[in-house]
């Protein structure tokens, strides 16, 4: 709850990875976020990467509620996670 500035007494408040879509080639992954917290989009393509994740970005300032991220993946088996960060 700290560190993805979320609310431990609400249910509803926590970190997660709401939506990744597919469009044009690109994957759309949105995010919840806070404004007082940065955010960074990794990815892996896939398990025999050897647990290697990558920086799709650099560390970002979160929007309230949502944030949206871009990645033209050249892999059809990446995988995407993202880190919360306390500044």
């Amino acid at each position: 709850e700290y560190i993805s500035d979320t609310e431990p007494t609400n249910g509803t408040s926590y970190f997660k990875v709401s939506w990744i879509a597919w469009t044009n080639d690109q994957a759309r992954i949105e995010y919840v976020s806070s404004t007082a917290r940065q955010y960074r989009l990794h990815f892996t393509d896939g398990p025999l990467a050897d647990g290697l994740w990558l920086g799709i970005s650099n560390w970002l300032w979160g929007v309230e509620g949502t944030t949206t991220q871009f990645d033209v993946p050249t892999n059809a088996l990446r995988v995407y996670r993202v880190r919360a960060h306390r500044p």
